[in-house]
């Protein structure tokens, strides 16, 4: 079964990005997280999600001739 939520650094290794770049899509609202108990966890829709809206930024972005 793959995960509906990760840590905060699982989504580091999911997006091959720093902690500080987490926390800052998480302060900017990109990113779904809950808290169980202590731990921080983000939703993997929303990385996925994040992924798909970055994509569809930079989609007319390719080479110029």
């Amino acid at each position: 079964m793959e995960p509906i939520a990760v840590s905060p650094k699982g989504a580091c290794r999911a997006l091959d990005y720093g902690l500080t770049k987490i926390y800052d899509l998480i302060n900017a609202g990109e990113l779904e997280v809950f808290k169980d108990g202590r731990a921080t966890r983000i939703t993997t829709a929303s990385i996925k999600g994040y992924v798909e809206r970055r994509k569809a930024e930079t989609a007319g972005l390719g080479p110029r001739p």
